[in-house]
């Protein structure tokens, strides 16, 4: 698959979408989660109570999504497995909170 963005057109996107749309970060990593979520569910066709996703997270934006995909998941009913690399204490921002969301609907993170 080629990718439709580099990573630096990608966060000129993101900077642009939150300093001149006024769109918050924190929702654009809930979209992209939210996204992430239901094409997991598309592609394999669970039911809840089926199966288990497994995540690996890191500690920055990239990390929230997953945090966000797996909330998503674990609402919904389903099994999400999330493995942190780089600690807890090193996530900040918009990740912080999406890993906090996490944790608050009762999903667990392996470090």
């Amino acid at each position: 698959m080629l990718p439709l963005l580099d990573a630096a057109r990608m966060r000129a996107l993101d900077k642009f979408t939150i300093e001149e749309v006024g769109l918050p970060g924190a929702l654009l990593m809930e979209n992209a989660g939210a996204a992430v979520a239901a094409k997991i569910l598309e592609k394999f066709a669970l039911r809840p109570g089926q199966g288990q996703a497994l995540f690996l997270c890191g500690k920055g934006n990239n990390g929230g999504d997953g945090f966000c995909a797996a909330r998503r998941l674990v609402n919904a009913g389903f099994g999400a497995r999330v493995i942190l690399v780089g600690g807890r204490g090193n996530v900040r921002g918009d990740a912080l909170l999406h890993l906090n969301a996490f944790l608050n609907s009762g999903g667990e993170v392996e470090e």
